[in-house]
């Protein structure tokens, strides 16, 4: 079962590691990213931060779609995670997925900032508005004991 979708640009860190698996409960951390499926120096890197209770599964995105949708791991505790909100609709399509919890984005040229660790440009707030379309819970929490902003107040900030 996914617990959560995470979008976050550091895929796995402290944050991730310490609040978000306790929160969701995750025995299974899965990393959907087209950039780093094959990159086995990120894989070593990535192992590095996940708990040590945790299995770690870093996939391309079409192989995780396989993996979530696969009913042997229909029992696992699943906390999601993406570092592109591109890759995030994708998987909102097609995996069961309730809550997308928008974590970190750089700030760069072209994006507006909605949040204190969170940067958008205009592709990629529309990627966020098809995945609240889908009937998907977005909000944006850095760390567990942070508030949330729901999806409607992105979406006021946005347009500001």
């Amino acid at each position: 079962m996914i617990k959560l979708l995470r979008i976050d640009h550091r895929l796995i860190h402290g944050q991730v590691a310490v609040f978000w698996v306790s929160h969701t409960l995750a025995d299974t951390i899965v990393v959907a990213s087209d950039k780093y499926a094959n990159d086995q120096l990120m894989h070593m890197t990535l192992n590095l931060g996940k708990p040590k209770n945790t299995v770690l599964v870093i996939l391309s995105t079409s192989d995780t779609i396989s993996y979530l949708n696969d009913a042997q791991n229909a029992r696992k505790s699943i906390l999601l995670v993406t570092g592109t909100t591109a890759e995030a609709l994708k998987l909102a399509k097609n995996c069961d997925i309730t809550d997308v919890n928008l974590g970190a984005m750089p700030s760069a040229d072209g994006r507006k900032k909605i949040g204190m660790q969170f940067f958008l440009n205009e592709a990629e707030m529309e990627d966020i508005k098809s995945i609240h379309s889908l009937g998907k819970n977005i909000y944006l929490q850095a760390t567990t004991s942070d508030k949330k902003l729901l999806y409607n107040d992105i979406l006021s900030i946005w347009n500001k």
